[in-house]
C-alpha cells in the first residue's frame, strides 16, 4: 500500500533485521560506499531523520539511522581507527 505511513515499498526479504544508530548517514554511506547502499532517504526535517538500508556480507539487512541532534561528522571520524597513545 503506497503512501500508507509504515507500510514500506520494498520487500520484505530486504527490510532489516539489524538497526544502528550513527551520527551521520551521509558519512557511513561515503565510508561504506554508496554501491551497497540498497535505499537511502535524507531526513525530513521535524519528522524523521536520515536512514539507508545495506546488506551486511552475510545478506543480512542493516538499517543505518542517524542520531536525532548529532553533530555531523565528516567519514574519517566516523570510521576512525584511533592509535594508542605511547
Amino acid at each position: 500500500m503506497p503512501g500508507k505511513k509504515g507500510v514500506e515499498d520494498y520487500p520484505s526479504r530486504d527490510k532489516a533485521v539489524v538497526f544502528l544508530e550513527v551520527p551521520s548517514v551521509e558519512a557511513a554511506i561515503n565510508a561504506i560506499g554508496r554501491d551497497r547502499i540498497l535505499r537511502f532517504e535524507p531526513a525530513r526535517e521535524g519528522e524523521r531523520p536520515a536512514w539507508a538500508v545495506l546488506h551486511d556480507p552475510e545478506g543480512h539487512s542493516v538499517l543505518l539511522l542517524e542520531a536525532r541532534g548529532a553533530p555531523k561528522l565528516h567519514e574519517s571520524a566516523f570510521f576512525s581507527n584511533p592509535q594508542p597513545r605511547l
